[in-house]
């Protein structure tokens, strides 16, 4: 299960997702569904370099918003 994420990174990771994802990807938890790997842990691996060339280069906005992504899986 993913770490918990706090409000503010939660907004702050909602803000990213709605700047750089959501015109191409309306359901976040969609997307998180559609990730290889059998545990967060694989997801995250997987997520975290292609999000690097994907819109999110900024190693910390990419932290936040792979965490809020994965947590919308458990929700």
């Amino acid at each position: 299960m993913a770490a918990p994420v706090l409000a503010q990174s939660a907004t702050q990771a909602q803000a990213a997702w709605d700047r750089s994802c959501a015109r191409c990807h309306r359901d976040a938890a969609a997307v998180v569904a559609a990730l290889p790997g059998a545990t967060s842990d694989d997801r995250r691996q997987w997520l975290d370099p292609f999000l690097a060339t994907h819109r999110a280069p900024d190693p910390a906005t990419r932290a936040i918003l792979v965490d809020w992504l994965l947590a919308q899986r458990a929700e």
